[in-house]
């Protein structure tokens, strides 16, 4: 007996075939996805970059102010103003808390 060659009229599987959609707009449509999530997480480091900048700056004001105070307070003595642990770091306010 001879084997007949059989076609299958169907059409080829496609993962996320629509019938309006071409497979490139979904391409497009995740592109857009992954930016966009990309630039947030970008920001959010740009973020987290300005508040270290942000605290480096108050601190070393801040440690300059008490310095200062120390050197011209008359009732010290040289010794004691000299004294290297003049001054406690500021908190770093790098959890979205303002103005504490």
């Amino acid at each position: 007996m001879e084997q007949k060659n059989i076609r299958l009229k169907t059409k080829a599987i496609r993962p996320y075939s629509h019938p309006n959609h071409t497979p490139l707009d979904f391409i497009k449509g995740q592109v857009i996805l992954e930016f966009s999530f990309s630039m947030m997480v970008v920001l959010l480091l740009m973020f987290g970059t300005i508040m270290v900048f942000r605290w480096t700056g108050l601190d070393l004001v801040a440690r300059q102010k008490s310095h200062d105070a120390l050197l011209f307070n008359e009732d010290l003595t040289p010794e004691e103003q000299i004294d290297p642990f003049f001054h406690a770091p500021l908190p770093m306010n790098a959890t979205w808390v303002w103005g504490q």
